[in-house]
Formats: structure tokens, C-alpha cells, sequence
């Protein structure tokens, strides 16, 4: 998988990623992940987050490798409210059930081999974060 190099954010094409640039680059939500979580967000209204399950195959947690592989687990996507007071048994679930059920995808993912998942929070907007699990 090649890092894709925005000119716009680095500069000239050619010129090599530091580790942190090729994260920056790399440790994203597919565009069809980020797609499908708008998509789900625009159809419930009360939820406010969607969680993406992601992995990273061979990665030591914690530290970057420029290279690194990525990986977006396919179809999956847990919507949640990001309020304290989600009851059981509520339509939408709580943030906090989406986060752990897109981790619990991940490693179902990742499969026992060596490497870290993650998750990605997506927004109304599309905008993403992603962060390392434990």
C-alpha cells in the first residue's frame, strides 16, 4: 500500500514521508468506511458518532513505522450516541458500546496475529480521528 501524498499538506511529490507525515497519511478510515458511517449517521438522527473498526498488522503498539500496513475492517460500522445517559436497551447505543464493538471487530479481524487494531470515530461531517487500542 503507497501513502497517499497530498501536495497541498508536504510539498512536492517524490520527496520520502517522515514517519510522522506517512501516519498522518496512512492511519485513516478507508473512503467507503467514512462513506458507509455518513451514510448510517444521516438515516438516525439521534445518533451522533460512528466507530469504525480498524487494523495494523506487525505494528509493536504505540510506535509508528513509515510503511506501516492499514487496514479498514470491511462493512462494519457501530453508530452511538455521545451522551451519559443512553439506558439499556435504547435505540441507539451509547458511543462507548460502538467503540468497544468495533475494537471486539478488530481483533476478531486481526485474527491472533502479532499487530494493534484501532478505531475510528467519524463525524456528521465525515471528519475522522483514529486511536490505537489496547
Amino acid at each position: 500500500m503507497t501513502a497517499t501524498r497530498p501536495d497541498w499538506l508536504y510539498g512536492p511529490k517524490g520527496a520520502a514521508l517522515s514517519p510522522e507525515e506517512d501516519m498522518r497519511a496512512r492511519w485513516q478510515p478507508s473512503e467507503a468506511a467514512v462513506r458507509h458511517a455518513r451514510a448510517l449517521l444521516d438515516a438516525e438522527p439521534r445518533a451522533d458518532l460512528a466507530a469504525i473498526p480498524m487494523i495494523q498488522p506487525g505494528k509493536a503498539h504505540g510506535w509508528w513505522t513509515a510503511g506501516q500496513e492499514v487496514r479498514t475492517v470491511a462493512g462494519a460500522v457501530f453508530i452511538g450516541v455521545n451522551r451519559f445517559d443512553v439506558e439499556d436497551g435504547a435505540e441507539v447505543p451509547s458511543y462507548s458500546w460502538a467503540r468497544n464493538a468495533a475494537s471486539d471487530v478488530a481483533r476478531a479481524a486481526l485474527g491472533g496475529q502479532p499487530g494493534t487494531v484501532a478505531w475510528a470515530t467519524v463525524h456528521r461531517d465525515g471528519h475522522a480521528a483514529v486511536f490505537e487500542d489496547f
